[in-house]
């Protein structure tokens, strides 16, 4: 459960023994921020869109985050600002809206960035969805 301003929170059915509310814990290792989108890939990894700390990619068995993806990271790897929207496209690309369309290629591990510069209408995107076609609105 992604929170306003208090980061990322996780209801575990093993510690809601005596009562539901027992369940839910707070993921340490995500900082205080706004949570704007959640999703689950394919290969079970939960990815996690912030507004101000960029994406995180959690082991939902362990909690662990396995990659942090921010606009501070190395050319080629990072995003423009924020993650309003996440879209798994297929198994290698992963979509990432905010400031512009960041597509995240996970096999090659690159990001390109498009943005009002390239055609976009707008540089701010958030929402993303594939239709059965292909097509992302």
């Amino acid at each position: 459960m992604g929170s306003h301003s208090r980061g990322l929170y996780k209801w575990d059915s093993a510690k809601a023994i005596h009562s539901f509310n027992e369940g839910f814990y707070k993921l340490k290792n995500i900082p205080n921020v706004k949570v704007l989108k959640l999703i689950k890939d394919k290969a079970g990894f939960i990815w996690a869109g912030t507004e101000s700390e960029g994406v995180y990619k959690i082991n939902p068995a362990t909690d662990a985050i396995v990659e942090h993806i921010t606009e501070k990271g190395p050319p080629g790897k990072r995003i423009l600002s924020g993650a309003a929207a996440l879209l798994e496209y297929d198994d290698s690309l992963l979509l990432i809206g905010g400031n512009g369309i960041h597509i995240y290629n996970r096999k090659k591990n690159q990001i390109e960035n498009i943005t009002a510069a390239n055609g976009l209408p707008s540089d701010m995107v958030v929402s993303l969805e594939k239709d059965r076609d292909g097509y992302v609105w």
